[in-house]
């Protein structure tokens, strides 16, 4: 199991927010806007009752967001009660939890300093019984962004970890509540918060992106568990009272503690060092083959004013897939029939609105942060809708990309959607009826979009930190209405893409490799001679795909030349064990010991530059394997066309042995050749191989594996090359 290296972390600083004079009980990092989010469970100076606060990383308070709402009163029900975490979910939305009440409010905060009301809040409801007493209810939430799913834990009693869809109509009871865990069998004493770490940017597509941290603040411990809820490492707190938990980009944890204290926490050192160097300038190009695909890596920046704080990125193969939501009611705007601009819609049509002065009107949607690389490869992508009204009839779009390195954002100016160059991909959809709002389904999917988006990420300004825009027109009199970010921030439209990162070409690979196998080899001419028997019963096609060696590769010859040996496998490790191979090939051996190959076999570009174990089988010879490894060389031609190379002579020295085992026989003349005899490729040759040699012993001109010194004759010659190597095994892990 692996983890964040939690047990590493050690306390930075502590910031005191002083102008908070109760308690506060969460904490949530925005990555968007760098800074935390702090939740209040009771009044202070300023606030009627809770209050959310925006805090920089250097804990000066920015804004103040008190959480009250025109019907305050007695009545719980109808305003914010006992707030005891809080969540960022995508751009100014946020969900709060409330223990009491066993609550969960979702709410959007604005940029800067504001009241939030209790009424504009989407509102689930967790299954139980909430009495709206009871100071041992729901402590924590956190936020899952791939699955769309929150996870949340109750303090004591049942001390249960919950996992709930995020509903798509509001207010919701919680039924697609998952059966929660009961934490108890883990020895937590008080669960008083949780953080994913998948929703922490530099965690997220790594292989501790679903672990979560748990803080039990009586047994004053932060837990770190996988997926199955098995304990991974655990971090030991100084004191009780903490009740949040969060990290920001950099890995950094943040936790705050009642009454008014944030709490920071960093890991001096990092597992692994994966490649040091003395930077001058503004960049550093990390030489090939430091960097492993599909892993995060963490980096310390020093300068002669010390170190950085720790940063990570993730280097990435294969295909990844994003989603990304409208970030705030600017970004989903109708452009209507005379050209104004509607920007506050709780709606959108798709595509007429029957008000005299919007007729057939034109939709844009803006994404932002969707961190697609320039020239990544798309492999689908789609935009999901929400029915926010009932509506059935044919409805004809099209949808068209902003042909733009970076939309800018959408403005009031007459035509500013129109106005816009467009892609020449574009992609008609005619919707089916929908007919059950809060519906968010395929029938409110469109088709796949992927030829849009490869059109802008092509471009040449585009990267990264591009936003990308569309724009949906049509004609007709029948309409599709979805929700818009003002109507529901979480049922707005989304957009989701699965790309590939461009991948380095790999390779060609040349291979200069010789070996001489003992049961031809003839000491007079130094070279391996056959008989014409032999010649002709050597297969056209590479034996090797039978046990033990299961190759699948289709290397064949119309006809062999009268210097062919025989087939032979060669593959190369990263490492001596088996689980490291990397590349395998069948070759063709010839009499001065040299290996043709067939086929211009490629590696892959992270290859070039390391050093591999290389490996040679043969059907009744014994296994061998480079004493080291060998450097695969970058060499370019004269045309200046780059290939790897790798050379080693197996007949210079001894092959790879440990001291109970063979590597390769010393001949007379000082050169070394592999061992003959061991007939089922079991690494080992004994009295089972004699089995085989003797099953086949007087059989004449056929490919047999008896014939130890490949004359196409099966007899006493080969029983005593057998005999002399009896006993001998390899040491090549297997």
């Amino acid at each position: 199991m692996s983890g964040i290296g939690l047990s590493a972390y050690t306390p930075q600083s502590t910031f005191t927010l002083n102008v908070i004079t109760d308690d506060l009980s969460g904490i949530t990092y925005n990555p968007l806007t760098n800074t935390l989010f702090v939740v209040t469970n009771g009044g202070d100076p300023g606030s009627l009752y809770e209050a959310i606060y925006e805090v920089n990383l250097n804990g000066n308070i920015i804004n103040t967001f008190n959480l009250i709402d025109m019907h305050e009163s007695g009545n719980i029900n109808n305003r914010f009660y006992d707030t005891e975490d809080i969540v960022h979910l995508y751009g100014r939305t946020f969900a709060v939890v409330e223990e009491r009440k066993g609550k969960v409010a979702i709410i959007d905060l604005p940029t800067s300093s504001a009241s939030i009301h209790y009424s504009d809040a989407d509102i689930i409801q967790m299954p139980g019984s909430w009495d709206g007493t009871s100071n041992k209810g729901l402590e924590g939430v956190s936020y899952d962004p791939v699955a769309n799913q929150l996870h949340i834990v109750k303090e004591s009693f049942d001390k249960e970890y919950y996992i709930i869809d995020m509903p798509t109509v509001f207010p919701n009871n919680g039924s697609t509540t998952m059966e929660p865990y009961n934490l108890q069998s883990m020895a937590i004493s008080e669960a008083a918060a949780v953080h994913y770490v998948g929703l922490t940017p530099g965690f997220g597509g790594t292989g501790v992106a679903t672990n979560r941290l748990i803080v039990d603040e009586a047994g004053r411990k932060v837990v770190e568990v996988d997926a199955n809820y098995l304990i991974i490492d655990e971090l030991a707190l100084p004191d009780f009272k903490y009740e949040g938990i969060t990290m920001d980009n950099n890995g950094t944890i943040y936790m705050v503690q009642e009454r008014n204290m944030i709490h920071v926490y960093t890991n001096s050192n990092p597992p692994g060092v994966i490649h040091s160097a003395t930077v001058s300038g503004g960049s550093y190009v990390v030489p090939p083959n430091v960097l492993n695909e599909s892993t995060e890596y963490c980096w310390r920046v020093k300068d002669n004013d010390g170190a950085s704080a720790i940063y990570s990125f993730m280097t990435i193969s294969g295909t990844v897939t994003i989603c990304a939501g409208i970030s705030d009611g600017g970004n989903d705007i109708e452009e209507l029939h005379d050209g104004s601009m509607y920007m506050s819609s709780s709606d959108l049509e798709l595509i007429y609105d029957s008000n005299a002065a919007r007729l057939e009107q034109k939709i844009g949607l803006r994404y932002e942060d969707l961190g697609i690389p320039q020239g990544a490869i798309i492999e689908s992508a789609y935009l999901q809708f929400t029915t926010d009204e009932t509506s059935s009839g044919v409805v004809n779009l099209t949808i068209q990309g902003e042909n733009s390195g970076d939309a800018s954002p959408f403005t009031f100016a007459n035509d500013n959607l129109s106005a816009r160059s467009t892609t020449q991909a574009a992609v008609v959809w005619s919707p089916p009826n929908w007919s059950v709002i809060g519906e968010r389904t395929s029938k409110q999917q469109t088709p796949d979009l992927k030829a849009i988006l490869q059109e802008i990420v092509n471009r040449n300004d585009f990267d990264q930190n591009s936003a990308i825009a569309f724009v949906i027109s049509g004609s007709g009199i029948n309409k599709r209405v979805a929700k818009a970010y003002e109507g529901s921030p979480a049922l707005a439209p989304e957009l989701c893409i699965t790309f590939t990162s461009e991948e380095c070409e790999d390779h060609p690979i040349e291979m200069d490799i010789s070996l001489w196998l003992q049961g031809p080899y003839d000491p007079a001419n130094n070279n391996m001679e056959m008989s014409s028997n032999y010649h002709n019963v050597i297969p056209t096609e590479q034996p090797y795909n039978a046990t033990p060696w299961n190759y699948i590769g289709t290397e064949s010859v119309n006809m062999h030349t009268g210097n062919v040996v025989d087939w032979v496998l060669i593959s190369f490790r990263k490492d001596v064990s088996l689980g490291s191979e990397v590349f395998k090939a069948a070759g063709l051996l010839y009499e001065n010991g040299s290996i043709g190959f067939l086929e211009q076999y490629e590696l892959p570009n992270d290859l070039i530059g390391e050093s591999l174990y290389i490996v040679v089988d043969h059907r009744n010879h014994l296994v061998v394997m480079s004493h080291e490894p060998v450097p695969i060389q970058l060499i370019a031609n004269t045309n200046g066309d780059e290939y790897g190379y790798i050379n080693y002579d197996f007949r210079q020295q001894d092959s790879y042995h440990t001291s109970t085992t063979i590597g390769q026989k010393q001949l007379p003349n000082g050169s070394w050749s592999s061992l003959t005899g061991d007939m089922d490729g079991n690494y080992d040759i004994n009295g089972a191989d004699n089995s085989i040699r003797y099953s086949q012993s007087g059989i004449f001109a056929q490919y047999l594996e008896g014939d130890l010194n490949l004359n196409a004759d099966v007899n006493g010659e080969d029983r005593g090359i057998w005999s002399s190597n009896s006993g001998f095994s390899s040491g090549v892990p297997k």
